[in-house]
């Protein structure tokens, strides 16, 4: 009988650890899926997953965002300028995170939300012309803006990267050769 209780026991004790490091691995896989970036932990609460909030919908976005811009990095290449436009970009989403969770406090002003979500459309935007810049295969260097806000400085790299590509465009159409695509 004793054997039989110890049995139970031990086996309700290995269920329990088992259920309870079940919980844990689920939890984390949750936590990661509300990361802007592999590296950076979000603080944003767990229903964020479910887009129901305004709050949610934004951070959403800017997962989206944050993505496209990874995956534009991944196909421009390591080191080339597109790809350090698209670490930037990630980097200034994770920083606005933190601002897109104090504007939807309870009782945080609404001109602190349309603030935060211009910035999240701003990141759209530029995640998008990181995209469009990857799958041109553009890979020459960048300008430096100077801009007093960080995500127009980063716009105004991508307007120089692109005037680039029409200049270089030109003279290979001028030489005789194959001008890459027109954007």
């Amino acid at each position: 009988m004793v054997d039989v209780l110890t049995l139970l026991v031990v086996l309700a004790l290995i269920s329990g650890a088992s259920f309870a490091a079940m919980v844990l691995v689920v939890r984390w896989q949750l936590r990661r899926q509300l990361r802007l970036a592999p590296r950076h932990r979000s603080t944003a609460p767990l229903l964020w997953l479910a887009p129901v909030t305004p709050a949610a919908r934004l951070h959403r976005r800017l997962r989206i965002a944050s993505a496209s811009a990874r995956l534009s990095a991944a196909v421009a290449g390591p080191g080339s300028p597109t790809a350090q436009c698209a670490d930037e970009l990630v980097e200034r989403a994770v920083a606005l995170e933190p601002r897109l969770l104090a504007a939807f406090r309870p009782r945080a002003a609404t001109g602190a939300r349309r603030a935060v979500e211009r910035r999240v459309a701003h990141v759209e935007q530029l995640a998008r012309r990181l995209a469009t810049d990857a799958v041109a295969g553009s890979d020459r260097p960048a300008l430096a803006g100077a801009a007093t806000d960080d995500l127009t400085a980063l716009d105004e790299r991508l307007d120089a990267l692109a005037a680039a590509r029409r200049d270089l465009s030109a003279l290979e159409r001028a030489a005789g050769l194959h001008p890459l695509a027109d954007h």
